[in-house]
């Protein structure tokens, strides 16, 4: 509920900065959705982690999920709230009902800046905002999730690629990020860098 919350207020703040804008053409949109799916490599400065990724008794697996609410500022600018997710999944090789899965996400303000035009061209994105961190371990008869209490901070950086279709456009993203997260888990400041490539949709 309370990353519930922070998203609900960045996502105001964002619409109160965009009620400033007074019209910028036929083509203008007053709001834009933005949603993409892929692919991510995580490093994680926990030693438990790498040993879990470098393991030969261990499958892995990750997914990247991105979603965004913005508003246009110019006919080049959009401004927003943004919520990123990527998600680690490890499951043993003898025995594969047994799993460890970590996700992190990064939810804040974001803003996209188009060289030529809002949804078309190529665009730089910049997103800054509160970390979190949960973990999930079981067999798939027993289950269970440890979310940590905490939050932290972290950025994310990237380049894209908008192709403008007559709803809306088709989306390239490689994108970015680092978090720091203090996790109550383990007592530890645990810092992840994540690097993306996804493909999206912006309406």
């Amino acid at each position: 509920m309370k990353y519930l919350i922070i998203f609900m207020l960045t996502v105001t703040t964002a619409l109160f900065a965009g009620s400033f804008d007074d019209g910028y053409g036929e083509n203008i949109q007053e709001t834009y959705i933005s949603f993409s799916l892929g692919g991510a490599s995580n490093g994680y400065s926990s030693d438990y982690v790498d040993f879990l990724k470098n393991s030969g008794d261990m499958d892995y697996g990750s997914v990247f999920v991105d979603f965004g609410i913005y508003f246009p500022m110019d006919t080049h600018l959009l401004v927003g709230a943004a919520i990123s997710i990527s998600s680690d999944h490890f499951s043993e090789v003898e025995n594969s009902e047994k799993y460890i899965d970590y996700t992190t996400s990064l939810i804040g303000v974001s803003a996209l800046y188009f060289l030529d035009y809002i949804e078309e061209g190529a665009f730089l994105r910049g997103d800054i905002g509160f970390t979190s961190l949960s973990a999930d371990f079981g067999d798939y008869e027993y289950s269970e999730s440890r979310t940590n209490d905490e939050f932290g901070l972290g950025f994310l950086l990237g380049v894209g690629y908008s192709l403008p279709l007559t709803w809306g456009s088709v989306t390239g993203n490689l994108l970015f990020s680092h978090k720091k997260i203090n996790d109550s888990i383990s007592s530890n400041t645990l810092s992840v860098s994540t690097l993306s490539l996804s493909v999206g949709i912006l309406w």
